[in-house]
Parts: structure tokens; sequence; C-alpha cells
């Protein structure tokens, strides 16, 4: 429901106004919910602010490459590196990043780093849409995971591992 989630994330940036988190949720409800060029120009806003964060670059690249123009997000993730030496950015944020941007290879090595680093984001990851669910390294992952391949349809619940008979008392 992209409409509700636009109207918790307004309240979100309502209640925290200075919270980058607040703001980032924004710019994904507003995405999600159809309205593209406001969220292209939010992050493009961010991106500019005296408060600005690598995340708000990057999520503005991000933006970019979903919609096709993929080399703002390209020129970033091969500064990657740097970025992270100077300043703390999460390797789920360039996972991200490089999946809008159809970058396999190196959407599967931040993957690597999001697991070396115990990124609580990770086991979500099976629920971006943008990511190749079929890829033999994915796969790979949600088995090192212990996670089932397939994500939960939209009623399933939380994330659990089915019952066997020697779980049931």
């Amino acid at each position: 429901h992209p409409e509700q989630a636009l109207a918790f994330a307004r309240k979100a940036v309502n209640l925290y106004p200075e919270a980058p988190w607040a703001k980032l949720s924004l710019l994904d409800a507003l995405y999600a919910a159809g309205q593209k060029a406001a969220a292209r120009q939010m992050a493009r806003d961010l991106e500019n602010s005296p408060a600005a964060i690598p995340e708000f670059a990057l999520r503005s690249a991000g933006l970019a490459a979903r919609d096709g123009d993929t080399a703002d997000a390209r020129k970033l993730l091969a500064q990657a590196d740097d970025l992270r030496d100077s300043k703390y950015v999460p390797a789920d944020v360039f996972a991200g990043l490089a999946a809008a941007a159809k970058d396999w290879d190196t959407l599967f090595h931040w993957l690597a780093v999001e697991q070396a680093e115990r990124s609580t984001h990770l086991p979500y990851v099976r629920l971006n849409p943008g990511i190749p669910a079929s890829d033999p390294r994915f796969l790979d992952l949600l088995r090192r995971m212990n996670l089932p391949a397939a994500p939960p349809g939209p009623h399933a619940g939380p994330l659990r591992r089915p019952k066997t008979a020697a779980s049931v008392p």
C-alpha cells in the first residue's frame, strides 16, 4: 500500500525533521507511490543540503538508475571504497545502488560485504524485486543465511522456517 507508506513516512519526517532515516523513508515512499519526479527532486535537494550525508547522493543516483540513467550510480560504485574510507556508509546502501544499476557482479560483492559485516538489513534482501532471484550466487547467499529461496506471499506473515516433525513439541 504505497499511499499508506507515504502517509507514515510523512508523519516520521514531521516527528523527526532532522533524522536522515525519516527523509530517506519519505524518498522511497514517494518513489513507490509513483511520484518519481517528486522523489528525484527531493533526492537532489537532500544531496545538496548543508546536512547532506553520503547516503543522500547514493540514493539520488539509485533513483536515477532505476529510471535507466546509471552513469552516476556506476561512478559512485567505482568510488565506494574511498567513500567508505572517509565516512561510514553501510554496505547495504552500495548493494541497493548496484541492484538499481543492474550491476550484478558489484551487487554480489556488496552482499558478501554485508554478510561479513553481519548487516541487519541482509535478511530482507530477498524482498527486493530488483535482485535476480534465480542467480545461483543469490540462491547460495540465501542458503548460507538459512532462508528459503522464495519470498513469502503478501499474507504469509513473518519470515520463519517451516516447522518440522522434530521441532513440533
